[in-house]
């Protein structure tokens, strides 16, 4: 027995060891994180937060993605309405005003009619929103002329032209006004097509003296071209190819130059290409640059070329429907366009839900208590504070032999 080294003091020690480690499982077990605190894993807590900031990213993207189809959903729902009943009551009021049985008050009568189904579908376009958000007029206030700056000795690609799949219009028309530059020696227009065949005196396709029209090629029924040696020049192409037409401007003079550009198709010039109005952009993923954009399209008869629609005698009724026809032909290319999207929209979300259950499922193996385990472990520490306690009454019982000890001696 030993009175200057007391071994109470040893047992003290252990019982707040077991005692402190039975409170750490026991916070472990009440938050049911085995992570509460960066000492308990320094490493795992620095991988498990950037996991949850995954997750969350992940959770808000699957509810942008559930945006953008409720979105598409809602222009496709448009594009329907247009084309039927729309579209298709006026076909059939132009088959009717096409025959001869009907008099010039009866075609006055079809083509009161077809106004008011004209402006019906002026509305739907316009009307058509979400989110106050424009979907099938956009592009409709854009211009179809815009003042160029060519500078000094340069060739560049000015500005681009999106042809839809059908086309419409169905001819592309494109002119440089020349007469309105100042400086340039020789001015040159020059078309690129979308599988990159270059048309004018440039590219020796359709320009200059080499060639002034072309007929039956991949990137048009017929092409022409006018302004050799001229001031303007002006490129033609009948049913165009879709996709996007670039437009090349070279300045051989030794000034910068400025002058006008026309088509009869909205076109962007290189400073505005990547305006907000042309596709609606959505954020698929959890990280920067993850992200899709759905191009919107523009359906009032402007751009249907349907304002001019007039059934007041059979030849005009005639003609009627094949514009009828076109516009309906790239309705259903536009909504099948949106629907393919929203395709491709629900099998992203599939993905990022699938990824964000397995990235929530390796989080929870880092951070998460295995309670049965914890358990365990409790068990086991609440034997050891007990056996500490009771060795504590031991280890009393033991002084008061040695005081008992000494009262005797």
């Amino acid at each position: 027995m030993r009175i200057q080294s007391n071994v109470a003091i040893q047992n003290y020690r252990q019982q707040n060891h077991h005692a402190q480690a039975m409170t750490a499982s026991l916070r472990k077990l009440s938050t049911g994180y085995q992570i509460t605190s960066a000492s308990d894993d320094a490493a795992g807590l620095g991988i498990s937060e950037k996991m949850r900031a995954q997750i969350r990213g992940l959770s808000q993207a699957q509810a942008n993605i559930e945006q953008g189809i409720l979105l598409l959903q809602t222009a496709d729902a448009g594009l329907g309405e247009i084309a039927n009943p729309n579209l298709v009551r006026l076909r059939e009021l132009a088959i009717q005003a096409a025959t001869d049985t009907l008099t010039a008050t009866d075609r006055m009568t079809i083509q009161s009619e077809v106004t008011q189904i004209l402006q019906g579908i002026d509305t739907i376009a316009n009307q058509t929103h979400y989110n106050e958000r424009d979907l099938l007029n956009v592009g409709a206030t854009k211009k179809t002329d815009k003042n160029v700056i060519s500078k000094a000795k340069s060739s560049k690609i000015v500005g681009e032209i999106i042809v839809p799949n059908p086309p419409m219009p169905f001819t592309l028309e494109i002119e440089a006004l020349f007469n309105t530059m100042t400086g340039a020696d020789f001015p040159d227009l020059n078309i690129i097509a979308p599988n990159g065949k270059g048309f004018g005196y440039e590219f020796k396709h359709l320009g200059g003296a080499i060639e002034s029209s072309l007929s039956h090629i991949p990137e048009a029924d017929h092409a022409w071209y006018t302004g050799y040696a001229a001031s303007d020049e002006k490129m033609i192409f009948t049913n165009p190819m879709p996709g996007k037409w670039q437009i090349q401007i070279t300045n051989s003079g030794s000034l910068d130059s400025t002058f006008n550009l026309t088509s009869n198709y909205p076109f962007e010039l290189d400073e505005d290409v990547s305006s907000a109005n042309k596709a609606i952009k959505l954020h698929i993923g959890a990280n920067e640059g993850e992200s899709l954009a759905v191009p919107l399209t523009n359906v009032t008869t402007e751009a249907l070329q349907l304002t001019k629609l007039n059934m007041e005698t059979p030849q005009q009724a005639g003609d009627a429907l094949s514009q009828i026809d076109r516009a309906s032909a790239f309705i259903s290319a536009e909504r099948a366009r949106f629907g393919s999207y929203t395709n491709r929209l629900e099998h992203i979300h599939a993905m990022v839900a699938n990824y964000h259950e397995n990235l929530t499922q390796a989080e929870s193996t880092l951070r998460d208590t295995n309670m049965t385990k914890e358990m365990t472990q409790l068990t086991m520490k609440q034997l050891s504070l007990q056996a500490a306690q009771s060795t504590s009454m031991h280890v009393k019982a033991q002084v008061q032999s040695t005081l008992q000890l000494l009262k005797t001696t």
